[in-house]
This record gives C-alpha cells, sequence and structure tokens, in this order.
C-alpha cells in the first residue's frame, strides 16, 4: 500500500476531501474510521480521558508528548485524528478537549513540506472547515494556539485542569525537560519517516527553503481566497473562543537552539 504522503495530488485531493467531509459527522465518520487498526487507538472512546486535536502541524505531536510525559500514571488520550469528530463526540460524552490552531498559512506550508504533492486550494478548504465545525462547541474545550504550546505548555494544562475541574500531571519547566521532549519526537520521526528529511521535524537549509517556497506558493492571488477563508477563521476562533495565546519573541528565533525547538513542535 502506497503511503499517503506518498500519493499523487489526485489521490490526495480526494483522501483529504473525504476525510473533510466525514469529518464532521461523528456518527458516520467513526464506524468507518474505526475499521483502520492504526487509527483506533487514536479515535475517542468511553475510556478516553481527554481529547488534543487539531489542524495537522500544530504541534500535535509536542502536545500530546509532553503531555504524557507530565504524567504519573497513564492517561488515554484521544489524538491525531486531525478531523472535527473526536472533537465533537468528546464534549458530547464531557470529555476535557483541547484544541490546537495554527496561522494558516503557516500551517499548511509545513503540511506541504511533510507531503509534498498536498494540493494547496484543499489543504486550506480543509483548514477552514475544521474549525468552522467545532466552533459552535467552544464552550466544550479550551483553545491553545501553536505559540503557546510550544512555548508555554504548562500554562496550557494548567488552564485544562481549571476548566474542567482535573489534576492532571503539569509539564515541569526548564530546559532539560523540553530536551527530553524533544528527543522523544525526534525518535518517533525518524522511526516514522526513515530518517527522509523532508519528513521530519529537524530543522535544515534544505527544510527551510522548502517551507518558504510553500508560503511563496499559498500567496499568490490564485490562493487568496482560499487563505483569507482560512485567516477570517483563524482570527475568529482565537478571538471568541477560551484561547491561549502566546507570541513568541521574534529575536529568540534567531537562537539556533530556539528555531530548532520550534520546528520540532510541528507535527
Amino acid at each position: 500500500m502506497v503511503p499517503l504522503k506518498d500519493r499523487s495530488p489526485t489521490a490526495l485531493y480526494c483522501r483529504l476531501a473525504v476525510h473533510t467531509f466525514l469529518g464532521r459527522y461523528p456518527s458516520i465518520f467513526y464506524p468507518l474510521y474505526g475499521m483502520r487498526s492504526r487509527m483506533r487507538k487514536n479515535l475517542v472512546s468511553a475510556n478516553t480521558e481527554i481529547v488534543i486535536e487539531g489542524f495537522p502541524r500544530s504541534a500535535n505531536t509536542y502536545a500530546v508528548t509532553a503531555f504524557e510525559r507530565a504524567q504519573t500514571k497513564q492517561v488515554i488520550i484521544g489524538h491525531h485524528v486531525h478531523a472535527p469528530a473526536p472533537v465533537i463526540r468528546a464534549i458530547q460524552w464531557g470529555i476535557p478537549t483541547l484544541v490546537l490552531i495554527r496561522q494558516p498559512a503557516e500551517a499548511v506550508a509545513s503540511l506541504a513540506v511533510y507531503m509534498p504533492h498536498i494540493p494547496i486550494a484543499q489543504a486550506l478548504r480543509a483548514y477552514t472547515s475544521f474549525y468552522k465545525t467545532v466552533f459552535p462547541m467552544r464552550a466544550g474545550f479550551v483553545t491553545a494556539t501553536f505559540e503557546m504550546v510550544t512555548a508555554r505548555f504548562r500554562e496550557v494544562v494548567l488552564r485544562i485542569n481549571e476548566r474542567f475541574d482535573k489534576d492532571f500531571g503539569v509539564p515541569r519547566l526548564g530546559s532539560d525537560e523540553e530536551e527530553n521532549v524533544f528527543q522523544v519526537i525526534d525518535r518517533k520521526n525518524q522511526h516514522a519517516n526513515h530518517g527522509l528529511n523532508c519528513r521530519t521535524s529537524r530543522p535544515s537549509a534544505q527544510r527551510e527553503q522548502s517551507r518558504l517556497q510553500a508560503l511563496r506558493l499559498i500567496e499568490q492571488p490564485r490562493y487568496q481566497r482560499q487563505l483569507a477563508a482560512a485567516q477570517d477563521i483563524y482570527q475568529i476562533f482565537t478571538s471568541h473562543t477560551d484561547c491561549l495565546s502566546h507570541e513568541i519573541d521574534k529575536s529568540a528565533l534567531q537562537d539556533p537552539r530556539s528555531e530548532g525547538q520550534a520546528a520540532l513542535c510541528e507535527s
């Protein structure tokens, strides 16, 4: 079977279109996707204790890894489905839920580096659909931006505990623990992607060049309508949900270590 990220643009378009459409309807999505053994363990069930979801490349892996490392016992997490269905079901069932969000151009550019054949317009529409679908249920979840998750995730977990009256373990402060999280993510990426540079989160000149090329492509006039719609929902979402937002000091990104840490958080 051809891996998803290696499929043709037409195959990716169809796959993403189906995922986007079905992801809005848990009653259809769960029976179909529950048949896939690799995804089944990530879906929301009666045993799920927290859901962490967002559009791809929005610090999903960083949030899940940092959260897992902070717990003194195993916590069952619904994650990495990248569809509204788990969020909808979690809220219906009263499960604590964290929705991750990133600026659309950055999220889609990072996705385009990871999946070079991804149709840009379709990816932007999928982004807009994801957040438009879950927005009406905003009373049932906490939102955190990419910047907040990657810089101050401890505060995100504290907010989850306060909002949902839970006592989840809170990530420790300090560069040592951050480095431990990054190492776990790097091992996961290396195992899943066989060390291919474009499919890992390790920073490199090649990867940065690819990201900038993708950003320039996304900003072309032919994608203006889709990008504007995605930017609108980003602004609405971060302004009208229980959103923790943090803008990173741009000068910090001049530090190679800070740049590396940000890149490691993308998936």
